[in-house]
């Protein structure tokens, strides 16, 4: 499946057929789940703040993250060098993203939002090109991982 192929999946997932009033699909957490996760963590209930304190110490759910990308192509193709060839920079952009926006959705700290925002930005208006002999679930997960940060900010 191309990459135009999935982002016209996942729009016709979440846009009402009648064009009406956006409905929140719940992609990877519904706003029950994000609401669950900020209550047991405000509250320090176990095991949900013992996972919260060893989510919030990986460095993609840090505000001090480095941005590694974007990149205008992202290749496996033989002709690009490995360590340009943007694939490292999108993975990690991708989970940096949908943490730190599930930073936000759990702390309430909008610095959170801003920096996922960012990312996200970034790379939409600088991607270009997938190609190669890249993993389709590497370009899946990665292209989903942004659209559930974006679904987390409506």
């Amino acid at each position: 499946m191309s990459s135009t192929n999935i982002w016209l999946f996942i729009f016709l997932l979440i846009v009402d057929k009648n064009f009406g009033e956006f409905i929140h699909p719940g992609l990877l957490h519904t706003n029950t789940d994000l609401q669950r996760m900020k209550d047991m963590v405000a509250a320090k209930k176990q095991p949900w703040y013992e996972a919260f304190q060893s989510f919030s110490a990986d460095y993609h759910s840090q505000l001090n993250y480095t941005i590694r990308g974007p990149n205008s192509v992202v290749t496996r193709e033989a002709y690009f060098p490995r360590i340009n060839n943007g694939t490292y920079n999108l993975g990690h952009d991708s989970v940096a993203a949908l943490q730190l926006a599930l930073m936000y959705s759990i702390t309430g700290n909008e610095s959170y939002a801003a920096l996922s925002t960012k990312i996200l930005e970034g790379w939409a208006n600088t991607l270009t090109i997938i190609n190669g002999k890249l993993n389709g679930i590497f370009k899946l997960n990665s292209c989903l991982r942004f659209c559930f940060q974006a679904q987390m900010h409506n």
